[in-house]
């Protein structure tokens, strides 16, 4: 039994060895796994050490042109939108043309120095009782930003829906308030329809933008007359065809803004009706209408305008004007218009009716596409109604300057100079000029406008 065992175990110990032996790779095999390592390892060396083809430089070069060419023409597109500086502004648009957003901002700032002779200062004790006065000439000088607006236009749904939302800074506390917010649904080719806050369609001069004017500000006479930038809340019927603009609108009354529904004494006015109509003599556009240089004009401009309001509470005001602009291809331009303000029924100042007049003249002439100089006259004569007795009821205003054109109106400097030989009867120092009533005063302006 013994050795039976013994013999099993013998055998099995051989028979494992048989397996293991059967296991292991012969040389043969061995040396085939080392040959097909060697193979793949020159395989790898030899794609490490080969360079990129010709046409494979050629397309990268391509690529890296093409995107260097839309990166200089601030031109991206992601899917149906794309976005852009066009037409003078930055746009984002879909590709249908149906949406589209453009922002801007408008910034001046501006130097004054402003002259005035034989100021009177009222002398007072330590009482504050007046004792006496000094007469003596004024100087006064400073910097302002005179203007500081952000805004947001375009259109849509469609390009007949469009919209232009603007806010502003007050020079004074730099306050912010909303200026223009209006929406425009044009219906067919010659008719549209606005509503909300916008510029009363009135006073040509007015409707010029800020950053289009030669002058750095706008005449005196339509900032004292005409109470300068006036804004109304309503809705307006545009008519445009050809040679022919017209405008009819309602409104809340005359310069009746960021206001509620109610009607007088809550806000100024009950209601107010405006009309407007503008024709061109020499075309059928109005390229350069609203531009006061003659920049850029490639034929002749010469439109004439007429507008009137009305505006009633307790009071009628009621305003009309005439104006013309006309500017030509060789650098010149030239604007006048004619303002008269009727009131009636101001108990308050004990009289009834009054009405003050005054006109504006100016002309530009471009040298070249940098430089443009002007010159501008303009006078007010107020109602005996409308001053105390005894104020100087006549205002004239003589400016005269140059315009520096870096790019445009988008970066330009402007330097003038005015004079009012009898002063202003109120203060209007949006423009730097203060009250001083009879006597001499010069104005002295350097601006620098950036337009966005």
């Amino acid at each position: 039994m013994k050795k039976q065992v013994l013999s099993i175990t013998a055998a099995g110990v051989v028979g494992m060895s048989m397996v293991a032996r059967a296991a292991e790779p012969t040389q043969q095999q061995l040396l085939e796994k080392i040959e097909a390592l060697e193979a793949k390892v020159q395989k790898l060396e030899a794609e490490q050490s080969k360079g990129p083809s010709a046409q494979d430089v050629d397309r990268t070069v391509q690529n890296i042109i093409q995107d260097a060419d839309r990166r200089s023409h601030m031109l991206v597109d992601y899917g149906t939108f794309s976005g852009g500086w066009r037409n003078g502004k930055f746009s984002i648009e879909s590709a249908d043309g149906n949406w589209s957003i453009s922002p801007s901002i408008l910034f001046q700032t501006r130097g004054v120095t402003t002259y005035r002779s034989d100021v009177v200062t009222p002398i007072r004790n330590s009482s504050g009782v007046v004792v006496g006065r000094d007469v003596s000439d004024d100087w006064q000088n400073g910097f302002e930003v005179r203007r500081l607006k952000f805004g947001l236009s375009g259109n849509a749904i469609s390009p007949n829906i469009t919209y232009e939302f603007i806010w502003s800074t007050e020079r004074n506390g730099g306050l912010f308030r909303l200026e223009d917010a209006w929406t425009r649904y044009k219906f067919n080719d010659n008719w549209s329809v606005r509503g909300g806050q916008f510029k009363e369609p009135l006073f040509h001069e007015q409707a010029v933008s800020a950053k289009k004017q030669l002058a750095a500000d706008r005449s005196l006479m339509n900032e004292l007359l005409a109470n300068g930038e006036t804004y109304v809340q309503g809705v307006a019927l545009i008519y445009e065809k050809g040679p022919l603009n017209a405008v009819a609108a309602f409104h809340d009354g005359y310069n009746n803004r960021n206001s509620n529904f109610q009607d007088y004494p809550t806000n100024s006015f009950n209601f107010g009706t405006t009309g407007r109509v503008e024709y061109s003599l020499l075309s059928d556009n109005f390229k350069g209408y609203d531009d006061f240089s003659a920049g850029g004009n490639t034929g002749q401009l010469l439109v004439l305008g007429a507008a009137a309001s009305w505006s009633q509470s307790d009071r009628d005001l009621i305003y009309h004007t005439i104006d013309a602009q006309w500017e030509n291809d060789k650098g010149w331009g030239a604007y006048g218009a004619f303002v008269g303000r009727y009131t009636r029924g101001i108990p308050t100042v004990g009289d009834t009716e009054r009405y003050d007049w005054g006109f504006v003249a100016q002309v530009g002439y471009l040298i070249c596409p940098k430089w443009e100089v002007f010159g501008r006259y303009d006078y007010i004569y107020f109602d005996s109604a409308s001053l105390p007795a005894g104020t100087e009821r006549q205002v004239h205003e003589i400016t005269t300057g140059v315009n520096y054109f870096v790019h445009g109106h988008a970066a330009k400097f402007t330097l003038d100079i005015g004079w009012l030989p009898n002063g202003s009867p109120v203060n209007a120092d949006g423009m730097g000029v203060l009250a001083n009533d009879g006597n001499d005063e010069i104005v002295l302006r350097g601006q620098f406008q950036l337009l966005l």
